[in-house]
């Protein structure tokens, strides 16, 4: 990290300090009950993007060394996550990669993905809006890396209504498929709902 983009991180973590300050010394009794349901669900998408913008940091850790170190990194002082717990950040953070979203990882010399990295980026991109959690995603990667790797890799070719009374024949990467139904279950169901889902999907394969 150049020390230009490590002030401007410090710099950005340490306004992210200053307003949990300010959110954990709010007179909250002043609130009525409108304006805390409202606050409720703020603070818990914030919290959402806030775990997004945790793992875009494991992601830059992730460029410089192994999965290994930065799960030691995670499951030490003072973080001290459990180490199943740090090894599945490493692994969302990974699966989640928004830079490899325009090409879903996607690898033409090999027909298939680029290892695990971006292959749920659109389910990263529910995350850093707020519309999902951390464990939605925990969820989605173990659903994924269940599904045999004959199925996540290769195309598929579809018949897509484009308008009332015309379709149309169109190919579609299987990654792309996959990444956008597990962001939308995701997106859109509780955590008993969406790992129901998965599970379910998983014994039809």
């Amino acid at each position: 990290m150049t020390p230009t983009a490590q002030h401007a991180a410090q710099d950005a973590l340490t306004r992210l300090s200053s307003a949990l300050d300010d959110l954990l010394t709010l007179p909250t009794g002043t609130l009525d009950r409108d304006d805390v349901d409202h606050a409720v669900r703020a603070a818990y998408a914030l919290g959402n993007r806030l775990d997004a913008a945790k793992l875009r940091l494991v992601r830059a850790a992730l460029d410089h060394t192994t999965d290994g170190t930065v799960t030691d990194l995670l499951a030490t002082h003072p973080v001290n996550l459990s180490r199943p717990h740090a090894r599945k950040d490493v692994a969302a953070a990974r699966h989640t990669d928004p830079d490899t979203l325009e090409d879903g990882g996607w690898d033409e010399h090999v027909g298939g993905l680029r290892g695990d990295r971006g292959s749920l980026a659109r389910l990263g991109a529910q995350l850093t809006a707020g519309n999902t959690t951390l464990a939605h995603v925990h969820s989605a990667v173990t659903a994924l890396r269940s599904i045999p790797t004959t199925l996540r890799r290769g195309t598929v070719d579809l018949e897509v209504e484009m308008a009332p009374g015309e379709r149309v024949w169109t190919t579609k990467r299987r990654s792309d498929l996959l990444d956008g139904f597990l962001a939308t279950v995701t997106a859109t169901q509780p955590l008993a709902t969406s790992t129901h889902v998965l599970d379910e999907l998983l014994t039809r394969l």
